[in-house]
């Protein structure tokens, strides 16, 4: 029977550092990606950072722009988790080229051989259909007026966390 060898606090601190580079490293690819869009509803996306207002809450970040929806979360687990959902109508929009590059971009910013320590367990896709994918989006749009910020793709990404 294999045992399973629990990590030290270190490694787990160093794995949360890594999810949270490879977060952001995402972030800015899929705002490259939106640079590229004709349209310009397609250059725009909204942040949340949750830490900032609720830093008990298991979501630290979210990004919601008409490519796709991205959030760092803390799970039951207690681990650090990338959670991504690729707009459903992207494909109509934008064509497949898009559509792969924005995913290519996930899985390469956590691959193992880019990251020092293996992440590549982080990540959570979470295919939503249109309703649940607006219903995400009027979530969001709720909290603009409290702590939700609106950007362009020529905003870079800052992150607070």
């Amino acid at each position: 029977m294999k045992t399973l060898k629990l990590k030290s606090p270190q490694e787990l601190k160093a794995i949360d550092e890594a999810i949270i580079k490879a977060y952001h490293e995402i972030v800015r690819a899929t705002i490259e990606v939106a640079k590229n869009c004709m349209l310009e509803s397609f250059r725009t996306r909204i942040e949340l950072d949750h830490v900032s207002v609720h830093p008990v809450q298991d979501r630290i970040h979210e990004v919601l722009s008409p490519l796709l929806f991205l959030s760092l979360e803390r799970c039951e687990d207690r681990r650090l988790y990338i959670v991504y959902s690729p707009n459903p109508d992207i494909v109509d929009f934008l064509g497949d080229s898009t559509y792969t590059k924005l995913i290519r971009n996930i899985y390469k910013a956590t691959m193992s051989d880019h990251t020092e320590v293996n992440i590549e367990n982080c990540l959570k896709e979470c295919p939503l259909d249109m309703v649940r994918y607006h219903a995400i989006s009027k979530r969001i749009l709720e909290r603009m007026h409290s702590y939700a910020k609106m950007y362009t793709c020529d905003t870079p990404f800052n992150p607070q966390s």
